[in-house]
């Protein structure tokens, strides 16, 4: 799987943690296969990652500094930038692939 976030799978990306990592897909649902195909995905310890089963806000605020729904913006918004200035697509291009902006 390629990320534009890492090539390491094994380390949560955020806390630089091993453990129990889990692919996120930042975003899901009808845009998971997008996700993967731009490299929108990123490994996550369970606790912080924003959609999984064992996820907390209280640990993700413990150890990101940031609730989960935060860090789900962020992610979003480094996704989008990278989409429109290393990619060379248009803020339009980006709500036509994936629904509306985060920026």
């Amino acid at each position: 799987m390629i990320s534009i976030f890492t090539d390491d799978f094994r380390t949560c990306y955020v806390t630089g943690r091993s453990g129990h990592v889990e692919v996120h897909h930042v975003f899901g649902q009808a845009y998971r296969t997008k996700s993967t195909f731009y490299g929108f995905v990123v490994p996550l310890l369970a606790e912080i990652h924003p959609n999984g089963a064992f996820k907390s806000d209280k640990d993700c605020k413990k150890l990101t500094g940031k609730s989960l729904k935060e860090l789900d913006l962020s992610l979003r918004q480094y996704c989008q930038r990278y989409y429109e200035e290393e990619l060379g697509k248009t803020r339009e291009d980006w709500r036509h692939d994936f629904g509306k902006s985060y920026l």
